[in-house]
């Protein structure tokens, strides 16, 4: 008992520990907001305001009578103080106690500006009357559908799990695991589900000087077969390439040091997916989202800088897009909105594509972080909140409680900031949720050999109408067809050690400049560079497939099951949503 509270005491202290916060560029000094007005109710206060443009968030402050200082109210959620929108409810308060409330604008989720004036309000004491509430319900009403945020997408532990023979409560684990995740599927109806470790010693990816996917096709030919799609984290660093082998986390020795070389993993990371493309299909593929590393803003999950994780970023993007550019890769994977402006602002200044951002919140609803996707250039890049949960502390009891099924009904997030578990849209874009059943429903057509329904009144793009579009779109048409950001290809070449080119045939040997790096296994990737014009499909309705993804996936913002039982002592890791 004894070791189980000090591992759950290291925890807690190193999970709030976030790294490096340095940064070389500034954010805007927001206005605070005006209109702060503070209501007193039994027990608690009501706070309302004006939102202020450019704001991700807003940081409530509180004061004791007239003259105590103005402090941030902690509600306890562990995480993030800051919340999206007006208003906000104080329950943290002492009734009867005086207290002076102001509102200051957050441009990022670690900074704050200056505080609106101050306004005063008193939560009241409770008299003993218990109020009277009548509740009218009409039965023949055609009423409104629950929004479902968690169909979009759940967490897992470590999706190795699946083949596990290994008992705990006299019930197989890998079977345990695969059983909750089809009812996930068909009781609950999730789409997808990201999970920890695909490069995990037990997954056995590098074999070597080969890599060997085998394990990686059994569990994702599993989670298939359930009906469900990957998110894939690409992490953690495998034994073979770590510059520092005995930087763990977790029970089962999870490796967080940055690669020995980089470009070494700009090859394993290329290797994957061209191996899952010639596994699944291209068409499969696409649909799947590639999401580098997890919480490398916390000490806990990355042994390297902010430097350093930008450019595991720079070369993990590189090695996506050049098996297909219209792969979708994003980060940072963040714990509490961190590191969204760094990897933006990096992204930005060196070109680097950037098709999502996600990141994770515990115990509030997550911060409006379009703001920074409009401040730094990326307004049509996807939001994924790919980890939310009611406490980021595995041993809270609180996860276990009835407050937790009201959160997750509610779906955490706040109604106007989400909606139906998608970021809501831009004037003019299209509802996420639709936007992400269409992209699927196309996907499971073309699985099943299904044909869609032509439009009648489709007309043939040219290519010179879609090179025109590109360039309005402050892109350009690369040679071969590929569409990228102005001079990303340059930048995201140099981010990779400088070395002769692999040769690109079935089998062939990759030539590293610090030493022979892991062969592709004979059979295991997909013969040949990717020609994107040759290689471009187009629905019968005669759409360019990338111009309907990018139409299709603005805005989506698909929301991930919180993290399990960091423990991981054998037992199948619970599907905390």
């Amino acid at each position: 008992m004894e070791f189980a509270s000090d591992a759950r005491s290291d925890w807690d202290e190193r999970i709030a520990l976030r790294s490096d916060e340095e940064r070389t560029f500034t954010f805007p000094d927001l206005d605070p907001p005006k209109q702060v007005r503070a209501v007193g109710g039994v027990g608690q206060v009501t706070i309302d305001w004006s939102p202020v443009d450019g704001a991700v968030g807003y940081l409530i402050l509180r004061g004791d009578g007239e003259d105590g200082p103005l402090e941030p109210v902690d509600h306890h959620s562990g995480d993030v103080l800051s919340v999206p929108a007006p208003p906000y409810v104080d329950t943290t308060c002492t009734p009867g106690q005086p207290y002076r409330y102001a509102v200051a604008s957050v441009p990022e989720v670690t900074a704050s500006g200056r505080p609106s004036a101050a306004v005063g309000a008193v939560p009241l004491v409770a008299d003993g009357s218990v109020p009277r509430v009548s509740v009218t319900v009409d039965v023949l009403a055609e009423g409104t559908e629950l929004p479902k945020p968690w169909q979009l997408m759940v967490g897992s532990e470590r999706l190795s799990q699946l083949l596990c023979t290994d008992r705990t409560g006299g019930h197989e684990i890998g079977r345990e695991l695969e059983d909750a995740l089809r009812r996930m599927h068909d009781e609950l109806g999730v789409r997808a589900v990201r999970a920890h470790a695909i490069f995990h010693d037990d997954t056995h990816v590098i074999d070597g000087t080969s890599y060997d996917f085998s394990v990686v096709d059994a569990i994702y030919d599993k989670l298939l077969a359930i009906g469900l799609r990957p998110v894939v984290e690409l992490g953690f660093m495998p034994r073979e390439l770590a510059q520092g082998a005995s930087k763990t986390v977790f029970e089962y020795g999870a490796i967080i040091s940055p690669p020995a070389s980089y470009q070494a993993w700009h090859d394993l990371v290329r290797a994957l997916v061209q191996h899952l493309i010639a596994r699944y299909g291209r068409d499969e593929v696409l649909t799947w989202d590639f999401e580098v590393w997890n919480e490398a803003n916390l000490e806990v999950f990355w042994a390297g800088t902010k430097a350093e994780w930008l450019q595991l970023y720079d070369v993990s993007a590189a090695a996506v897009k050049s098996v297909d550019p219209r792969l979708a890769v994003g980060g940072p994977s963040s714990a509490a909105a961190g590191w969204v402006d760094d990897l933006l602002a990096h992204a930005k200044a060196h070109g680097t594509p950037v098709d999502f951002v996600s990141t994770h919140t515990y115990g509030s609803p997550p911060l409006d972080v379009r703001a920074s996707l409009e401040r730094h250039g990326f307004p049509h890049a996807r939001v994924l909140w790919t980890e939310w949960g009611v406490t980021p502390r595995h041993f809270n009891p609180i996860n276990d409680s009835v407050f937790s099924g009201v959160f997750l009904l509610r779906g955490g997030p706040d109604r106007r900031t989400l909606v139906l578990g998608g970021l809501r849209p831009l004037r003019g874009a299209r509802p996420a949720a639709a936007a992400v059943a269409r992209r699927l429903r196309a996907a499971d057509r073309r699985r099943s050999g299904e044909t869609a329904v032509p439009r009648a009144d489709a007309a043939q793009p040219t290519r010179a109408g879609r090179a025109a579009g590109d360039v309005r779109r402050g892109r350009r048409r690369e040679p071969g067809g590929g569409v990228g950001r102005a001079g990303s290809r340059a930048h995201l070449r140099a981010a990779v050690e400088s070395h002769p080119r692999p040769d690109e045939g079935v089998g062939g040997t990759r030539t590293v400049q610090d030493g022979p790096g892991p062969a592709a296994r004979s059979g295991s990737v997909l013969a040949g560079h990717h020609d994107d014009a040759g290689d471009r499909r187009r629905r019968p309705d005669g759409r360019d497939r990338r111009a309907r993804r990018l139409a299709d996936d603005r805005r989506v913002g698909c929301i991930g099951g919180a993290e399990p039982d960091g423990g991981d002592t054998g037992r199948v890791g619970r599907l905390r949503d």
